[in-house]
């Protein structure tokens, strides 16, 4: 598992942005985080 740095980055911004921005944009993270989780997994 190499993405271990791009998903604690992402985990950094989601917990950051969690504390001003409004729910709608948990959505979007949340599908940035799962698309990144897919990607790496295929990309390994």
């Amino acid at each position: 598992m190499q993405s271990n740095c791009g998903e604690q980055l992402v985990l950094d911004l989601m917990a950051a942005h969690r504390m001003s921005l409004p729910p709608v944009f948990m959505l979007f993270e949340l599908a940035i985080a799962v698309v990144s989780v897919v990607w790496g997994v295929g990309y390994r």
